[in-house]
């Protein structure tokens, strides 16, 4: 069985820790792991929205319009993927 090795040790008031306790209690879970629940849910909560892209209806047209369209590879990109090619190859 993995036990956890990680630690986040941190300070509150007294008041918001039991203010936690009692959620913790009344979801039926430990403090710790309602802490890390709420922990995860926020940090995946912020880090979908910094790594989602949102544009509105004109931005996604023209953008959708862009990837439609037939474009030839310029001297410069042809020169960057055969740099890549011969760096990953």
């Amino acid at each position: 069985m993995n036990r956890t090795k990680d630690r986040l040790d941190f300070r509150l008031d007294r008041s918001i820790k039991l203010r936690i306790e009692r959620a913790a209690t009344v979801t039926g879970q430990s403090v710790s792991s309602f802490a890390v629940a709420a922990l995860v849910r926020e940090a995946n909560s912020i880090l979908a929205e910094s790594e989602a892209i949102t544009l509105n209806a004109e931005a996604s047209r023209v953008f959708l319009d862009r990837l439609d369209k037939d474009i030839k590879p310029n001297a410069r990109l042809k020169r960057a993927a055969k740099r890549h090619a011969e760096l990953i190859a």
